[in-house]
């Protein structure tokens, strides 16, 4: 009985203890990362092995058939479990970034003093939004242009989205560097976004993806 206790108990520290750690280990939004790494993904029966080249923190974004997914990677490797997934699935890197990293106190940037940080507040406009150009390509290959105007007001983003359809109105949330948006009337979709830096955004939906860069 002592060793099912025993072999119980470090099974939990190696999965729920390790999630937690890595939890409050790695600060992966996109204004905390620190630089990039490589990273790679396979399938592996039902589970997605992916590692990066880094022991730091990273933030492995990719995606499944054309889906985005986000994991975190802490020590060079993590696995998930891919549910409802068929055979020929493909699974595709999109980037690599290294994260603010606990264990790693050189990775973090000096903090700005109160009144800096104070001052930032109060300037700081929501990245999202303003005026995105750029290409969107289906998975065909095919492109035509994309103009993005989008507008913030807390955790609610609205705007349109002008495209090969005619102009779209739009409407969604933010989730830190990430958003969800519906576009109304012909050609309506749903359209995940993520904010990879204060001037470029990748977008993806269910048959095709692209980059869009700030104009305005």
């Amino acid at each position: 009985m002592r060793r099912i206790s025993l072999l119980l108990a470090l099974c939990f520290y190696s999965t729920g203890g390790g999630a937690a750690s890595s939890l409050s280990r790695c600060q992966c939004n996109y204004d905390k990362w620190v630089g990039t790494c490589v990273a790679t993904i396979q399938k592996e029966n039902n589970w997605a092995r992916i590692t990066s080249d880094t022991q730091q923190c990273s933030r492995v974004d990719w995606f499944i058939d054309g889906n985005p997914q986000m994991t975190v990677v802490t020590n060079g490797l993590e696995t998930e479990p891919l549910l409802n997934v068929k055979p020929d699935s493909k699974l595709v890197v999109q980037s690599c970034n290294v994260c603010q990293d606990a264990m790693m106190p050189g990775t973090k940037p000096p903090a700005p003093d109160n009144g800096s940080q104070r001052q930032s507040t109060r300037t700081k406009t929501p990245e999202f939004a303003g005026t995105w150009t750029g290409t969107e390509r289906n998975i065909f290959g095919f492109g035509h242009s994309i103009t993005a105007r989008l507008a913030v007001q807390g955790s609610s983003l609205t705007g349109t989205w002008q495209g090969d359809k005619g102009t779209n109105d739009l409407s969604g949330s933010v989730n830190g560097a990430n958003a969800t948006v519906s576009l109304t009337g012909a050609g309506a979709k749903a359209i995940q976004l993520q904010l990879i830096d204060s001037n470029t955004l990748k977008y993806s939906f269910g048959f095709g993806s692209g980059t869009l860069k700030r104009s305005q």
